[in-house]
């Protein structure tokens, strides 16, 4: 055997043993289009949270399965062009530019650290050639053309020039045990830790692509790979060699298995365990680099084609043929496959090999000639257009019989009642037409957008004002018991449970038992788009929906009056070749779909991956001004203004929708991916976040973020509580202030009136009682006639002692008690001799010892001695009057008595009115107020025997302590 016949039958078998993906796998392209900033792509990698990132030429994405963020310059890269990605063991991602410094994402602030801002980083140089890689044991290596090595570990760079000295360019680096490395070169292995190669191991051959996991070595050669296992210490063994008919430009990790890409341009994976070609999984752009996600989806970077990836082919379309990739309005599933489209066209496709193409209407291409149903009437086929319906014979699709122009009933919709039956509706009536007979048996005059029937094959009649039910020669319009009825209604399905789906042209589908509403399902959340194109029900319990955004499988269940529901979504990114379903059959447990861009086709019991969505806050902006992404804030009351932005990642292909709960209170559908909270009033918000699942369930895992919006100074209890306490000082200092100036007011009204009294009291003593003076000098004068010198010079002199003293208190206000008591003695002595010892008298103050240092007013007590005298002494007749003066302390109190036997106010008073007084004198009057002046209680007795008899007036004076001079 020849070694070019060897080389053909190697071939052959190879070839053979690569399975054709064309039927089990799909490709959905993401180019700019899409959101990418470069068709360009060099590498995608998977980070800790299952978002994807996409280095390119012009940019660096991340993407979740439902949009692309896009990091640049202005982001901190380092530059635009981002040729490779690394995760390494802390989730972090690394970015790397040709000859730039490297950089790494901050996840909080939602940019790149370079080193303009790490200063580590800018200890790290990049050559023409550099290689970088994520450690086992922690921390990122890098090294350049220049064997320059660095790591970068725990926010620290360690640096090591020129670690070893070969030739070749690095191929690879890798730490095979902690502070252990091996540098891959292009012919050789060099060992190094500290800084120092310790040694070295030579291949015997150049290559130039390496892979190194789960302790192996791959190293590509031009036509095969070389495969060598690495021990703990580091040492290789040569395993073994795989061959194949075809240069190999790439070899790179694919999951747990390898991918090479030819220099053909084919892209094969590769059995990591054996190196045999496992299948052809892409072959018409050129490749730069696979990746495997988590689904087992294939992401391929392409050189000039965008992303590519490369899935489980879940739902099947008809490609074959260019005519079966146009917009279909109906369908219908027989032995064939018979789709019409809204120029008039019907195509019957046998599935494999014939196809069929019929026009129904003239002219050729017209705008109106829509297909609006395909009936299946048993021995003919019904199609319903906007400009004709006919029946078609079910072996030949010839017409057998035409409903053109007035004959045309159904330009809006047709309904097969039974297998002799049509429904027809038009623009404004509802006919009945048998078949066999070809007769109109019975119209109705309504314009008709859908028509059903339920379980008892009443007529259900939909129209652009709602809902109608014919009920014998009547119709029931729905809409005058439900507003929900009065909306434009599209599509009418029974299911066998006897529930009427009714598919309006608004926001959601209503569902109806007993002719009641007992459900509403709202479109644009759990059932993407907005618009309900078609339903459709084989089995109770089970309803398909076709929408402007996709295919939905709804489950539900009733019990009573109570009605749930989970949803299965199917999109173009599971192979729907359409985004939107205008019609849906089911056959032999394959569901058909007549879709805007053809007719796909799969399982009716098709599941679709379900997995539990995380979701990440991954944008906070507060006034307009974007701010690091934290787990809570703490803000003053002026920044109330909250952006937050959200994703989920889903990478399967499915978009998911979001709902978000403030303050534990109900979960409320998010428009989009973005919350926005304006002018927030003070208070604390958790703001917690989830994504809707596939199946229109919430995912377990929730995204929280918490608000502070701190109170106004001016809105806080301290600042209310110190204004309430501030007006009330100012109240009570306003009151105290005003009870002040009274005060003083009063004090110096007192002060005045005390100072007039004192005036008073000072004139009064100034001119003592002028009779008694008089009566005193006459006295005087008596005795010199009586030539009693002795007894005159005696009272003379105590006359001039009384005057003196008179004159001396009359300028002071306050006097000690020893003073007041020699006053008194000299006072009644004179007063004994003018009225010819006509009364006693006694002054007892001996409980005193001090009594210097008492004090009462100045000539308090006189006054109240001469009245005694003046009004009771006097007038007494048949004894002698008798004059009793005390003073004693008692609690803390001066207390001074002045009594007499005289005849008693009463009578003096009497007197008093009866009799001319030759003096009338306001001593007492002048002393009561100086005693209120001074705060001295005053107290006037009257005394009387048994009979009532006057026995005389005691008066008492209690006299505070605090009076000094």
């Amino acid at each position: 055997m020849n070694r070019s016949f060897r080389t053909i039958l190697l071939l052959v078998c190879v070839v053979m043993s690569i399975r054709t993906p064309a039927q089990t796998r799909q490709v959905i392209r993401y180019t700019t289009r899409e959101g990418l900033p470069s068709n360009s792509i060099y590498r995608t990698i998977i980070d800790k949270k299952g978002f994807l990132w996409v280095a390119g030429e012009s940019g660096l994405s991340r993407y979740d399965g439902r949009s692309f963020r896009n990091y640049y310059t202005t982001d901190g890269l380092p530059d635009n062009e981002v040729t490779e990605l690394i995760l390494d063991t802390s989730g972090t991602v690394w970015a790397l530019s040709f000859r730039k410094k490297p950089a790494y994402y901050n996840e909080k602030k939602d940019r790149f650290e370079n080193s303009d801002t790490d200063r580590e980083l800018d200890k790290i140089e990049m050559g023409n050639t550099s290689i970088s890689a994520p450690l086992r044991w922690g921390g990122v290596i890098f090294c350049n053309n220049d064997k320059d090595v660095y790591i970068s570990k725990n926010g620290k760079v360690t640096a090591w020039p020129k670690v070893y000295s070969v030739k070749s360019k690095p191929e690879l680096i890798l730490d095979y045990q902690p502070d252990k490395y091996m540098v891959v070169c292009g012919d050789s292995i060099r060992y190094f830790e500290k800084g120092r190669v310790t040694r070295s191991a030579y291949f015997g051959y150049n290559f130039n692509w390496s892979e190194y996991f789960n302790n192996t070595l791959y190293i590509l050669q031009p036509t095969g790979i070389v495969k060598f296992s690495v021990d703990k210490d580091g040492n290789i063994q040569y395993r073994q060699q795989q061959q194949y008919p075809f240069t190999l430009k790439v070899m790179c990790r694919a999951g747990k298995d390898l991918a090479v890409t030819s220099f053909s341009g084919n892209t094969y994976t590769v059995d990591a365990t054996t190196l045999q070609l496992k299948e052809n999984i892409f072959s018409q752009f050129i490749v730069r680099n696979v990746m495997e996600d988590h689904n087992g989806n294939y992401w391929l970077s392409t050189k000039d084609e965008g992303l590519i990836k490369i899935q489980q082919r879940r739902i099947s379309s008809f490609t074959e043929n260019k005519d079966l990739i146009k917009n279909f309005n109906a369908i219908l599933k027989t032995d064939k496959i018979i789709a019409g489209n809204n120029r008039g066209e019907l195509y019957v496709y046998d599935g494999l090999y014939s196809i069929k193409k019929i026009l129904l209407n003239t002219p050729e291409n017209s705008s109106d000639t829509w297909v609006r149903n395909i009936l299946d009437m048993g021995s003919s086929i019904y199609v319903a257009t906007q400009t004709g319906s006919f029946l078609l014979n079910k072996k030949t699709y010839a017409v057998e019989e035409p409903f053109a122009g007035l004959k045309n009933k159904s330009t809006k919709a047709a309904y097969k009642l039974n297998d002799s039956i049509l429904l027809m509706g038009g623009h404004a009536q509802l006919f009945y037409y048998n078949i066999r007979t070809k007769s109109y048996t019975d119209s109705i005059l309504k314009r008709i957008t859908a028509i059903g029937t339920d379980d008892q094959q009443r007529v259900y009649i939909g129209s652009i004002d709602g809902l109608y039910r014919k009920d014998k020669d009547s119709l029931y319009y729905f809409g005058k018991d439900y507003k929900a009825l009065t909306f434009r209604v599209v599509s009418i399905v029974n299911t066998k449970d006897s529930l009427l789906w009714i598919g309006r042209s608004s926001d959601s589908i209503l569902v109806l038992k007993n002719g009641k509403p007992l459900a509403a399902i709202p479109l644009g959340t759990i059932i993407p788009g907005k618009v309900c194109k078609v339903m459709y029900s084989h089995q109770p319990g089970e309803v398909w929906v076709g929408t402007d955004k996709g295919l939905n499988r709804l489950y539900y269940t009733t019990n009573g009056t109570a009605f749930t529901y989970t949803n299965m979504y199917f999109s173009s990114a599971d192979g729907l070749i359409g985004d939107q379903v205008n019609d849906v059959v089911i056959k032999n447990d394959t569901l058909f779909a007549a879709t805007t861009g053809g007719i796909s086709y799969m399982p009716a019991t098709l599941q679709l991956p379900l997995a539990d969505i995380s979701t990440f806050i991954t944008r906070v902006s507060v006034n307009n001004t974007d701010t690091a992404v934290l787990a809570s804030y703490s803000l003053p009351f002026s920044q109330n203004n909250l952006l937050i932005e959200f994703s989920a990642v889903d990478l399967t292909g499915f978009n998911p929708v979001f709902e978000y709960s403030i303050n534990n209170r109900e979960w409320i559908r998010a428009q989009n991916n973005t919350l926005s909270l304006q002018n927030q009033p003070p208070d604390h918000y958790t703001i917690r976040i989830r994504s809707i699942k596939r199946d229109g369930t919430p995912s377990s895992q929730v995204a929280e973020i918490s608000f502070h919006i701190k109170t106004p100074f001016w809105q806080s209890g301290w600042f209310r509580g110190a204004i309430v306490l501030l007006l009330f000082g100012g109240i009570l200092f306003i009151v105290q202030r005003r009870n002040r100036i009274r005060q003083q007011q009063a004090i110096e009204k007192i002060t005045t009136e005390k100072k007039l009294a004192e005036l008073e009291m000072q004139a009064l003593k100034a001119q003592i009682n002028p009779h008694f003076v008089f009566n005193c000098l006459n006295s005087i004068k008596g005795f010199i006639y009586d030539k009693d010198y002795a007894q005159a010079d005696r009272y003379l002199d105590r006359f001039s002692e009384l005057m003196r003293s008179t004159i001396d208190n009359s300028d002071a206000a306050v006097i000690s008690l020893e003073e007041e008591v020699k006053y008194l003695d000299n006072y009644l002595q004179l007063e004994k001799l003018r009225f010819s010892d006509k009364f006693d008298y006694t002054i007892d103050a001996t409980t005193i010892s001090n009594h210097k240092n008492i004090f009462v007013p100045a000539m308090l007590l006189q006054p109240y001695v001469e009245n005694a005298i003046r009004h009771g002494i006097r007038f007494l007749e048949g004894r002698k009057g008798i004059i009793r003066i005390t003073a004693a302390m008692e609690a803390d109190k001066l207390v001074c008595t002045i009594s007499d036997n005289g005849i008693g106010r009463k009578k003096a008073a009497e007197l008093k009115s009866s009799r001319h007084i030759e003096y009338q004198g306001r001593g007492m009057s002048i002393s009561r107020r100086r005693a209120e002046l001074y705060h001295i209680e005053q107290e006037i007795i009257d005394k009387t025997d048994a009979e009532g008899n006057s026995l005389g007036t005691t008066i008492i004076l209690r006299i505070p302590p605090e009076l000094k001079p």
